[in-house]
């Protein structure tokens, strides 16, 4: 199918019921993604001088300034935060702002199967995405670029899984609020599960070296546990434990890196009071222990 028509058949699908993606998503997972190649790029003033595309998908990150993408039948501003996809062979241009560093991460990727499902999402589904989905996506991006760069024992299949979780996460935003029987209400109730699921995720945050429980969490925003999970899985596709369990595992990546503390220390710092079970955790998430990791540092 040529460029432009392509763009045509997504645009007259803006403001109609969303179609059935879930189950599109069901048999375009008979063939997963897989990441071709990871960039971090400052985009110069050459890509907004005439239409480009490329042969494979474009999962694009802005991580600094501001840009207007332009193809043939539409155009959306984009900036820092902004997660959005071009599918293969649609042309565009990357206008950035006057006086703009524009700075993004590139993953290009393959998915012959989800051709039609990527060219029916909606831009401005996921550049209104609310914050704390934003949030998400960027640490899944930043995760991704850590294992393509690395070469941890089974960096490539969690390559392959961070992928699905970012493009699963962006179809999600795609297509939330677009179905044409929800009302006012459900709107409503959607706003205050996303403030509430930024509130925990910032808190988290915040204070991921101490001990956290859930029913601490519940009554610190005045929810049921079963409410605030369930209302956190829905923002972010992760489990407040899985969410708390990541945070922490980053930070103790971030100190060893630092080289100034032992494993052990690292642990405390990190909310756990067992180093072995720490090292449990470590190593089913980044594949290695803390101490072979720390080794392969030097």
């Amino acid at each position: 199918m040529a460029a432009g028509k392509r763009d045509s058949v997504r645009n007259k699908r803006v403001g109609e019921p969303a179609p059935d993606w879930l189950g599109q998503l069901e048999r375009a997972w008979a063939a997963p993604p897989k990441l071709h190649s990871f960039q971090v790029l400052s985009v110069g003033a050459l890509w907004g001088e005439r239409f480009h595309a490329t042969p494979r998908h474009e999962l694009i990150h802005v991580l600094q300034g501001r840009a207007e993408i332009q193809s043939r039948r539409r155009a959306f501003a984009v900036g820092p935060g902004d997660t959005f996809v071009i599918p293969q062979g649609i042309e565009h241009k990357d206008l950035r702002a006057e006086g703009s560093d524009y700075r993004v991460a590139y993953l290009f990727f393959e998915w012959p199967s989800g051709q039609a499902l990527l060219e029916s999402i909606e831009p401005h589904g996921l550049l209104d995405a609310p914050e704390g989905a934003k949030a998400h996506l960027h640490r899944i991006v930043k995760e991704l670029e850590r294992e393509y760069q690395g070469d941890a024992p089974g960096s490539a299949a969690r390559i392959q899984v961070l992928l699905w979780e970012a493009l699963l996460a962006l179809l999600r935003n795609a297509w939330r609020g677009t179905n044409s029987t929800a009302g006012a209400r459900q709107a409503v109730a959607e706003r205050r599960g996303e403030k509430l699921a930024a509130g925990v995720r910032a808190f988290l945050d915040a204070h991921f070296a101490e001990s956290i429980g859930l029913d601490d969490l519940a009554a610190r925003f005045e929810v049921s546990p079963f409410n605030l999970c369930r209302r956190f899985s829905k923002v972010y596709g992760l489990s407040v434990v899985e969410t708390l369990t990541q945070i922490r595992m980053e930070h103790a990546r971030e100190a060893l890196d630092a080289g100034r503390l032992s494993v052990k220390e690292v642990a405390l710092a990190v909310g756990y009071s067992d180093a072995n079970y720490f090292a449990k955790v470590f190593r089913r998430m980044h594949g290695v222990s803390p101490t072979q990791y720390l080794a392969s540092r030097r």
